[in-house]
C-alpha cells in the first residue's frame, strides 16, 4: 500500500521567506572527539518554511556544501539560501552542512587499513565520505519534538562537485547505508577530478572508486552534468553519463553538451529534462520517489 504524501503541496509554493538562521537550527552532527589529526565539530544548520507548525512528515535535502575538498560552510550566505529556497517551496525540510577539507589534514580511523597513510588527498576524500555517513545517519536518526519533521525514508542527499562525489563514494564505501537513501541529486560530478591529477589518483587508484562500480544497486541518481567540464574531466563524465543512461528510469539526467562545471544554480535550463526550472525538476525527482517509497510508522522530529 502507498501512504499518500499529507501536506505536501503539489505545486511550488509562494513562500518568499522561511526560518533560518536561529541558533536552534544550527546542530552538531559529528564532534571531533574521537579523531586524532584534523579535529574540528562539524556542524549543520536547518531550514524549513515559515508556517510550518504541524506534524507533517516531509522529505529532507541534506546538502554536503564541501566544493574541492578544500572549501565547507554551513553560512546563512546566499548561495545556501538560494538552494534553500528550491527545497523548501518544494515542501523539503533543507539541510547545509559542513565537512573535514585538505587544511584540516585530516584522518580516519580505517585509513591505514585502506593503504591511505600519508596520502593528504586520500586522506580527504575518505574523510569526505565519513563524515557523510555521520551526516545522514544524523539527519535519518535524531529524536527531539518539533512542529515539523522529517520522514526518514524521504532524506535525499544532494552536492555539487567533491560534496556530490562524497555522497557517492560513501554508496559504494556503505552499500547498507546506500539501501536506505531514495535518490542522489547530484550536479556537476562523475568519478574522478581530471583538473587536479593528486585528487584524480586518490579517487580512482588509491581508494579505487569508479563509474564502474556504479550499478543498480546504487540509489537512483538526479544528475546535472557538463559535457564541457574540464574541472571533472569531459572523459569522466562521458563514462559517468553512459553508466546513467544505461541504469534509466528511476533516475534521470539533466545533460548540457555545452556545459562546464556548473552547480545546480548555473544549470542551463533549455537542457533540462522535462523541466522549466531547476526547483521544478528536483521536485519532479523527489515526488517520483517518494511516491513509490511508504512512509515509516513514524517520523523523525528535530528541534
Amino acid at each position: 500500500m502507498t501512504i499518500p504524501i499529507a501536506g505536501i503541496p503539489t505545486q511550488l509554493n509562494a513562500l518568499d521567506t522561511y526560518t533560518r538562521s536561529a541558533t536552534t537550527y544550527l546542530y552538531t552532527y559529528k564532534y571531533s572527539a574521537p579523531l586524532t589529526v584534523g579535529t574540528k565539530d562539524l556542524k549543520c544548520r536547518v531550514y524549513v518554511g515559515e508556517g510550518w507548525t504541524t506534524y507533517t512528515p516531509r522529505p529532507c535535502a541534506v546538502l554536503m556544501s564541501t566544493l574541492g575538498f578544500a572549501i565547507t560552510s554551513t553560512d546563512d550566505e546566499p548561495l545556501v539560501r538560494d538552494y534553500a529556497d528550491f527545497f523548501v517551496r518544494s515542501g523539503c525540510v533543507f539541510i547545509v552542512a559542513d565537512s573535514r577539507v585538505q587544511a584540516d589534514n585530516p584522518t580516519n580511523p580505517d585509513d591505514a587499513a585502506l593503504g591511505i597513510t600519508g596520502d593528504l588527498a586520500a586522506r580527504t576524500v575518505n574523510a569526505l565520505i565519513d563524515d557523510c555517513k555521520h551526516l545522514y545517519q544524523w539527519v535519518t536518526g535524531v529524536r527531539a519534538l518539533s512542529p515539523w519533521c522529517i520522514e526518514p525514508k524521504w532524506v535525499f542527499p544532494f552536492g555539487a562537485s567533491a560534496g556530490a562525489m562524497g555522497w557517492l563514494f560513501m554508496c559504494q564505501k556503505y552499500p547498507w547505508l546506500a539501501d536506505r537513501i531514495p535518490g542522489l541529486i547530484c550536479a556537476a560530478v562523475a568519478y574522478g577530478y581530471d583538473a587536479n591529477p593528486t585528487y584524480e589518483t586518490a579517487i580512482r587508484s588509491t581508494l579505487g572508486y569508479t563509474e564502474a562500480d556504479h550499478d543498480a544497486g546504487d540509489p537512483p541518481v538526479c544528475a546535472f552534468l557538463g559535457g564541457a567540464d574540464t574541472i571533472l574531466g569531459v572523459t569522466r563524465i562521458a563514462d559517468f553519463k553512459a553508466v546513467l543512461d544505461g541504469l534509466g528510469a528511476p533516475g534521470v539526467v539533466h545533460y548540457d553538451a555545452d556545459g562546464g562545471h556548473e552547480t545546480a544554480l548555473t544549470f542551463d535550463l533549455t537542457a533540462l529534462t522535462n523541466a522549466a526550472t531547476m526547483a521544478e525538476a528536483m521536485k519532479d525527482f523527489i515526488d517520483a520517489r517518494t511516491a513509490v517509497i511508504e512512509r515509516s510508522r513514524s517520523c523523525l522530529l528535530i528541534t
